[in-house]
C-alpha cells in the first residue's frame, strides 16, 4: 500500500531500506518475518507509524 501511495518500485524501496530485493520480497509476501531491525527502518526512513507497522507483522 505505502509503496503504491508514494510510487515506489520494490527495487527502489530495497535501496531506501538497504536489503536486498529477493528479502524484502519476502517479507512482503509473509513468506518472512519482520523483525525490529526492519520495523525500525520503515519507521525512520519511511515514517510508517508503529501502529502500520505491528498490523504488517501480524
Amino acid at each position: 500500500m505505502e509503496m503504491f501511495k508514494r510510487r515506489i518500485r520494490q527495487r527502489a524501496l530495497a535501496e531506501i531500506l538497504e536489503v536486498s530485493e529477493p528479502r524484502l520480497s519476502e517479507l512482503m509476501q509473509g513468506k518472512r518475518e519482520l523483525n525490529m531491525d526492519f520495523a525500525r527502518r520503515l519507521y525512520t526512513r519511511l515514517n510508517i507509524t508503529a501502529d502500520v507497522i505491528f498490523s504488517i507483522a501480524r
